[in-house]
């Protein structure tokens, strides 16, 4: 009697699991993940940015006359502003309900980042394109000081709120962060020196830079459990 319940029990056992669904790997693109991330944007908030931006590198250009501070101090504004609204302000939620969304935390905070740091590209070009109308300062040396601490910017965000669960704290030190480097430029003689260093040390700390973002995009795509592909 037992050896035949045993028997049928075993039985309905492998019934079960020959009839229970499987979990495929699915694999998405970046390009997927991309276009959600940028049906989330607020194109109002974005045109706000922007404006800000440009509001803010003309008064200082024209207050401080020191157009490489007011870029290297301007340009990580959109990044900071808009990382603060689509990954820390809903971090906590993202992860509690990271099992029920379509994409993962891992893949969503990826594509995010990028479209991020995409538009702080596009108001970098914008504002040294004005900065450069309104002096004398080759528009490359320009691009240049934008472009480093929003990248280094962009690749230490990525990399802590990959980590870190409280977004406020992330909030505070990056913003603390920028406030330290933009009372370094203003009282130490920082202008001098973003206006003499070679384009070619600019090159080399931008690649970097650039490395240390790659970097971070695929410690974090390793973490998800779906595969991620870039191409």
């Amino acid at each position: 009697m037992n050896d035949r319940m045993e028997t049928n029990i075993e039985r309905t056992i492998e019934n079960l699991r020959s009839s229970m669904p499987t979990k495929l790997r699915r694999q998405t693109t970046i390009f997927t993940l991309l276009r959600v991330a940028v049906s989330e944007m607020n194109p109002v908030l974005l045109t706000c940015v922007l404006g800000g931006i440009l509001v803010c590198g003309y008064i200082f250009t024209d207050i401080l006359s020191m157009p490489t501070v007011t870029v290297f101090c301007t340009t990580p504004l959109p990044l900071l502003l808009l990382f603060h609204s689509y990954v820390l302000r809903q971090n906590e939620a993202m992860r509690e309900l990271e099992d029920t969304f379509c994409y993962s935390y891992a893949e969503m905070l990826i594509a995010r980042c990028m479209v991020i740091s995409a538009y702080a590209v596009l108001s970098l070009v914008c504002l040294c394109v004005m900065v450069h109308l309104t002096s004398s300062v080759s528009i490359i040396r320009l691009l240049l000081c934008g472009a480093l601490p929003t990248v280094y910017l962009s690749a230490a965000l990525l990399g802590v709120a990959a980590k870190v669960r409280s977004p406020e704290s992330i909030s505070i030190v990056a913003i603390a962060l920028w406030l330290a480097l933009c009372f370094a430029m203003l009282y130490f003689p920082l202008n001098e020196l973003l206006l003499h260093t070679s384009l070619i040390t600019f090159t080399i700390l931008l690649i970097v830079g650039l490395v240390l973002y790659s970097i971070s995009i695929i410690q974090i795509s390793r973490r998800t459990k779906y595969a991620i592909h870039f191409l």
